[in-house]
């Protein structure tokens, strides 16, 4: 599988790490905001959270709107795969593709939604990989 390929059918996954870590961090950002509690992951102690509490709200504003257009991005790189997958695939092969990659499961999980063995599926998926290699 060429990168093209990969970075196209691992669009979704990857987009969806980086709004789990947006995610991590405005919970972070959130946590800062705790008056009176005892943070051991930070290294300094703070005296007064409310002298940066705008600041912090204004960075959790910003990680929001940034998840938003991590999600929208999601959808319609899911999208892009799955109207690929059913214009230029067979039904099984579009299938394994839209199972594995969209719906992100694994290789034996993929094997056992479409009744086949896990050696049958990777030959189905390289051969789907090759057409859109041509494709992209």
């Amino acid at each position: 599988m060429t990168d093209k390929v990969y970075e196209f059918l691992n669009g979704p996954k990857f987009t969806a790490e980086q709004i789990q870590a947006k995610k991590r961090k405005r919970t972070e950002r959130l946590l800062a905001m705790v008056p009176g509690a005892i943070r051991y992951d930070t290294p300094r102690v703070q005296s007064s959270p409310s002298d940066r509490m705008s600041e912090i709200m204004g960075e959790v504003d910003e990680l929001d709107q940034e998840i938003e257009d991590l999600r929208e991005l999601l959808r319609l790189r899911r999208q892009e795969v799955a109207d690929l997958s059913r214009r230029e695939l067979d039904e099984q092969a579009c299938r394994v593709i839209i199972l594995r990659y969209i719906d992100g499961l694994q290789w034996r999980d993929v094997a056992a939604a479409v009744h086949k063995s896990e050696s049958t599926v990777f030959r189905i998926h390289k051969d789907a990989a090759d057409i859109f290699d041509g494709l992209l």
